[in-house]
């Protein structure tokens, strides 16, 4: 059985715990929805990323992007108050487009397999 390392074992925990900051933030724009998708930290904790991803379009990406220039210094603290560690690493939020990537390639899967299947029907008439 593999054992977590102590930065994975941080970086879930801030995970989780900037999850449920998000969530409850009054300063969160009225319908939007933020997932924190992943937390990567350096080796020696001082650091990290911070992904996210957005329900909705553009507007909603670039008020996302906003939330978290406005709220960085707040979700620190809050995250400091919540976990026991000596020092919370200096987060740097950015927006994850994996989610995207993974659509548009499902997209592409699905055109080809129509287009064999098109590809096919005209064969057989």
């Amino acid at each position: 059985m593999k054992s977590f390392s102590r930065i994975d074992r941080l970086a879930s925990q801030i995970k989780r715990t900037l999850s449920k900051l998000i969530i409850n933030d009054p300063e969160l724009p009225e319908g939007m929805i933020i997932s924190i998708t992943d937390v990567e930290l350096t080796k020696d904790l001082r650091y990290g990323k911070v992904f996210y991803s957005v329900l909705g379009d553009d507007v909603m990406r670039d008020k996302a992007s906003l939330y978290f220039e406005h709220q960085t210094k707040y979700l620190r603290m809050e995250t400091a108050s919540q976990i026991r560690v000596k020092f919370i690493p200096e987060l740097k939020y950015l927006y994850d487009n994996s989610i995207e990537r993974g659509q548009r390639i499902n997209q592409l899967l699905d055109q080809i397999k129509h287009d064999r299947q098109q590809g096919t029907d005209q064969y057989s008439e």
